[in-house]
């Protein structure tokens, strides 16, 4: 498939900000020849969720607290290996799902959007999975707590409907419209979709990615324990949004 380029213009305090976005459809059959693609976004996967993590480490960990000021430098670095290490694991848990919604024909197409500067650097990227919410729901180990589910949402199979696996902005380019725009760009480029879904942890320190999600339209649905989000203790309490498309 090749690559598609489209550009924003994004002005932030009359400056402004040119970005590129490069859009990748991933088949079964392409795959192996993608995986590079995904694999360059690994870096920045971690880069954008560090800083949201270390805080909850910090404030959920007696022996991080009180630390005396010669010791906090070696603590810190100790942190962030072990954040690193659960993002690392969490990152292959997502490729490896990837994979096995195509090969089990959960998923018909993955979408990647990637964000670059002119210096084609990646400020941030998407990947989106065309895959029912009755699909999901059937396989993301979800015990479930509040539910507001509209019945025409658990036919499967219904292919104009697309799961959010990753959204992640490097934190030198947030709060410029990139996450924003690369949410959103795949409706602009797959006109059939017209349910964007997602989950993201229920926990107080990700208020931030709460509001963001519920000042772009998207609505909480559905609230649960995810029993199988092993790499990442602090996000187990999962909601559930979901975007409608304007006509």
């Amino acid at each position: 498939t090749s690559i598609i380029f489209l550009t924003f213009i994004i002005y932030k305090r009359q400056t402004k900000q040119n970005f590129k976005f490069e859009w990748h459809e991933i088949t079964e059959q392409t795959y192996l020849t993608k995986y590079s693609v995904l694999e360059s976004l690994r870096p920045i996967f971690i880069e954008s969720f560090l800083p949201l993590i270390k805080p909850y480490i910090y404030a959920h960990s007696p022996l991080l607290k009180n630390i005396p000021k010669e010791q906090r430098e070696i603590k810190d670095k100790n942190v962030v290996a072990k954040i690193t290490k659960s993002l690392q694991n969490k990152w292959n848990e997502k490729i490896d799902k990837l994979q096995n919604d195509l090969q089990s024909k959960q998923a018909s197409k993955i979408y990647i959007s990637i964000a670059k500067n002119d210096q084609q650097e990646i400020l941030g990227f998407a990947i989106f999975v065309e895959k029912s919410i009755k699909d999901y729901l059937n396989t993301c180990s979800l015990k479930i707590m509040e539910s507001s589910i509209p019945s025409h949402f658990l036919i499967p199979k219904q292919f104009n409907q697309a799961y959010v696996a990753i959204l992640a902005t490097s934190p030198n380019a947030q709060k410029k419209g990139i996450g924003k725009a690369l949410l959103f760009s795949i409706l602009n480029h797959c006109p059939h979709i017209k349910y964007l879904y997602l989950s993201t942890p229920a926990t107080e320190f990700n208020k931030t990615a709460q509001d963001f999600y519920e000042h772009r339209g998207f609505i909480r649905f559905l609230k649960g324990t995810s029993s199988n989000d092993k790499a990442l203790d602090w996000g187990k309490e999962k909601i559930i949004y979901l975007y409608e498309k304007k006509p």
